[in-house]
């Protein structure tokens, strides 16, 4: 079930680091799914592109910004 409630952005969220999260899932059309980055192991950080884009995709969605 959706929230009606909205969450506040962060101050850390800027325009700057939007843009940068938005050049990340460009750069990176095939982020990991949350399954995929779950199953990666603790000292493996996997491919940093599909990580960041997939970190991005996230945070971006957590605050309606996507």
């Amino acid at each position: 079930m959706e929230s009606n409630i909205s969450i506040k952005k962060p101050d850390w969220l800027t325009d700057e680091v939007i843009k940068r999260f938005r050049t990340y899932l460009q750069n990176c059309p095939n982020p990991y799914t949350d399954e995929e980055f779950e199953k990666l192991p603790f000292d493996d950080l996997g491919d940093a592109d599909r990580r960041h884009a997939h970190l991005a995709k996230k945070i971006l969605t957590k605050y309606g910004l996507l």
